[in-house]
C-alpha cells in the first residue's frame, strides 16, 4: 500500500521500517552508475525523528536510519535521511 511522506509524518509511529520508492525498475547490475542511483531513490530503514515545520506543512520532515558502518563494534559512520513531508516518493510502513 503506497502512502504519501504526508501520512508517513503525521502516522508512522517511531520505530516503524518505512520503505520508500520512487516507482522505477531497477536497471541491471551492470550499470553500476545507475544502480547506485536507483538504489539512493529506494531503500528503507527504520523512522527515527519526525521534525515539525513550525506550523507550516511545507516544512515538516521525518528522519529514517539507513543503517550503521564500521568495523570492530565501533561505528565509524551512521546513514540516516531526511524527507520532507512534500516528498514526491513513494512510502509504505513494513
Amino acid at each position: 500500500m503506497s502512502l504519501s511522506a504526508t501520512t508517513i509524518f503525521a502516522d508512522a509511529p517511531l520505530g516503524a521500517i518505512i520503505r520508500w520508492r520512487d516507482g522505477s525498475p531497477r536497471p541491471p547490475e551492470r550499470h553500476v552508475r545507475k544502480t547506485r542511483d536507483w538504489e539512493h531513490r529506494n531503500g528503507e530503514g527504520r523512522l527515527v525523528e519526525r521534525h515539525a515545520g513550525s506550523g507550516q506543512p511545507t516544512l515538516d520532515s521525518f528522519t529514517v536510519h539507513e543503517g550503521d558502518f564500521g568495523g570492530g563494534g565501533v561505528i565509524v559512520l551512521r546513514v540516516r535521511r531526511v524527507f520532507g513531508a512534500d516528498s514526491p516518493l513513494a512510502f509504505e510502513i513494513v
